[in-house]
């Protein structure tokens, strides 16, 4: 799941997903690994919460 927190980001967010709504989308794990890897390109701070916890990348 992506959350967005910054206006930056959710208008980065909802320009590369068309199912993103209200802050929040569902993706399968390849396809966060590419957002992720996306976002740090244009200097969006991410982080990845897993079944253990949060881990900021």
């Amino acid at each position: 799941m992506i959350f967005t927190v910054s206006d930056r980001g959710i208008h980065w967010i909802a320009a590369n997903f068309d199912e993103w709504r209200s802050g929040e989308t569902l993706l399968k794990l390849q396809e966060a690994n590419k957002s992720l890897r996306e976002a740090s390109k244009f200097s969006l701070c991410t982080s990845y919460k897993g079944l253990n916890g949060k881990t900021i990348l």
